[in-house]
């Protein structure tokens, strides 16, 4: 069920994020960044999706250089968006600190394993 979730998610973020590098505009950032949330929710390994994003970012707009001088208007909204994400976060990390004991959960971590005979 998460996989199917997790691709349409996906493609909802890439799309606003595609959207907020042509019109800039703080509502697609704001959007973005709670999508994106909601993708690291889902499964937190997709955190390093960001790393595509930043690529993309730097290579669309012609160069780091570009790019933060194109991120230098926008560091209201930029903060906005990283408050978004961080306050969509803190409640399942504060679960996981009450639960757990820990900040995070390994949920591959488990004695389960494959066993092919015939």
């Amino acid at each position: 069920m998460s996989h199917g979730l997790t691709f349409s998610v996906s493609c909802g973020a890439l799309y606003l994020f595609f959207k907020w590098l042509e019109d800039r505009k703080r509502s697609s950032l704001l959007l973005f960044a709670a999508v994106f949330a909601l993708l690291i929710l889902i499964r937190p390994f997709l955190l390093l999706l960001g790393l595509y994003f930043l690529i993309i970012g730097i290579s669309r707009s012609g160069g780091l250089r570009a790019f933060v001088e194109m991120l230098k208007p926008q560091s209201v909204s930029i903060a906005m968006a990283v408050g978004i994400v961080v306050i969509m976060l803190i409640p399942q990390l504060l679960y996981y600190k009450q639960t757990l004991g820990h900040w995070s959960l390994n949920a591959y971590e488990s004695d389960e394993k494959f066993f092919f005979t015939m």
